[in-house]
């Protein structure tokens, strides 16, 4: 299957803010409860994260499904998240490596 990261796009939004809800929800509950995240991502935070920085984010496809995303703010990366049902496959690597290249141009 084919791994492709480009820029975001504002159509991409719905897709992110659910990856990230997902992706927070399986990642941070153990250590901090599901009633501390589940507040956290009621509170709206996390949508408001994505929306604002649609435009100095890439995201990295496989296939057609957005699997991960990463956020800069000038020279650096500000937010990387990759969806948990895919962890440790190598594609946080991937875009780590494409963003710090692009980044450093």
């Amino acid at each position: 299957m084919s791994t492709i990261i480009r820029d975001a796009a504002p159509s991409d939004i719905t897709r992110l803010i659910a990856l990230s809800r997902r992706t927070i929800r399986a990642s941070h509950s153990a250590f901090l409860g599901g009633e501390t995240v589940d507040a956290y991502i009621a509170s709206g935070a996390v949508d408001r994260c994505v929306e604002e920085s649609i435009g100095r984010c890439v995201v990295i496809l496989r296939g057609e499904e957005i699997v991960g995303y990463a956020v800069w703010r000038e020279e650096l990366i500000d937010l990387m998240m990759i969806d948990h049902a895919v962890h440790r496959q190598g594609l946080g690597t991937i875009l780590l490596r494409q963003v710090e290249a692009a980044l450093f141009r």
